[in-house]
């Protein structure tokens, strides 16, 4: 399966966006404290490595982790996410990231599956994803497509709130995210 030059550009745009977006909150950190503790700083700066390592995918055409550094950055923002659910908060709050710990699981799963496998599974590779891998990667990839649209109704609920670095922003920013994975997702599996 070959992805188009075209689609994978509009991914490398859409991470690399939102991996500036959320560097530069975390530089006007002061003034975004606005998305509260529980989607604070650590969000922004998984984000960044997320965003990070899909551009490098994408644009070098390799996602093996050779050492294991992104399976353990990803493994720990998973944790992180999860862990930071568990306590009493609002079911907004609980809902974000546990969306989150899914990203998160999801970057996961692809890096190990791509290291796992010998190959990349890469969208333009001639190699793409098949059996359990494809089945676990649908899913991730569905839920990432209901995620899209639960951010995007948040968004448009708080539109307004923070402005560009605030709550709006910052979930307008998760529903594209979370849509680009969705479709990163679906373009590996081998149908």
């Amino acid at each position: 399966m070959d992805l188009p030059i075209v689609a994978r550009a509009a991914l490398i745009v859409v991470f690399a966006t939102s991996g500036v977006y959320c560097l530069l909150r975390c530089a006007l950190w002061s003034r975004t404290r606005a998305c509260g503790a529980a989607h604070g700083r650590m969000s922004d700066i998984f984000q960044v490595a997320m965003s990070a390592a899909m551009v490098a995918m994408l644009a070098t055409g390799f996602g093996g982790d050779r050492w294991g550094v992104q399976l353990t950055v990803f493994g720990v923002a998973t944790g992180w996410f999860l862990t930071r659910a568990l306590p009493r908060v609002g079911r907004e709050t609980r809902t974000g990231l546990v969306n989150h710990a899914v990203m998160m699981g999801g970057m996961f799963w692809m890096t190990f599956t791509m290291a796992r496998s010998g190959h990349m599974g890469m969208p333009g590779a001639a190699t793409a994803v098949v059996g359990s891998s494809a089945i676990v990667g649908a899913g991730i990839a569905g839920y990432l497509a209901v995620a899209s649209v639960w951010w995007g109704r948040r968004s448009l609920v708080t539109a307004g709130s923070g402005g560009l670095f605030g709550v709006t922003g910052a979930t307008t920013c998760h529903a594209v995210t979370s849509a680009a994975m969705a479709a990163f997702f679906i373009l590996r599996i081998h149908l």
